[in-house]
């Protein structure tokens, strides 16, 4: 998201105030949202397999899914491919090659403040810049 960056632990919040302010004041909502969308992600897994299963259940039952099931699906969230870590670690993309991606239709509150964020210059918009959420257990 920011060019230039180095591998520091953490960046203070005045190196982007623009940004930071923007996402301070949108944090609730986006919260919110992404809640929101988790819970239905969920709900729609465990009543398609019929069962009730528990988020760490559910998600791992989704890691276990075949690749071409994962192709099909119309989830918006999908799994990381670094493979940097064990267990379920999903991501929704939001942003790519300068623009929305097709999955952040899904977060339209996140969408539009990751675009707002994009606007202030302080964000890296073009390639190789990206915004996703990250969700892992």
């Amino acid at each position: 998201l920011f060019e230039g960056l180095r591998a520091q632990p953490f960046w203070p919040r005045e190196t982007f105030p623009k940004v930071v302010a923007l996402l301070e004041a949108c944090a609730p909502d986006l919260s919110e949202e992404v809640q929101t969308l988790l819970e239905d992600e969920l709900s729609d897994s465990s009543e398609e397999s019929g069962t009730s299963l528990s988020r760490t259940q559910e998600a791992k039952r989704r890691k276990t899914t075949k690749a071409d099931e994962k192709a099909e699906s119309s989830s918006p969230w999908q799994q990381q491919g670094e493979g940097l870590h064990q267990g379920v670690w999903l991501k929704l993309e939001i942003w790519a090659k300068g623009g929305l991606v097709s999955s952040a239709k899904a977060v339209p509150r996140a969408s539009a403040a990751i675009s707002a964020a994009m606007a202030t210059g302080e964000a890296m918009a073009f390639a190789p810049g990206r915004a996703a959420l990250s969700y892992m257990m």
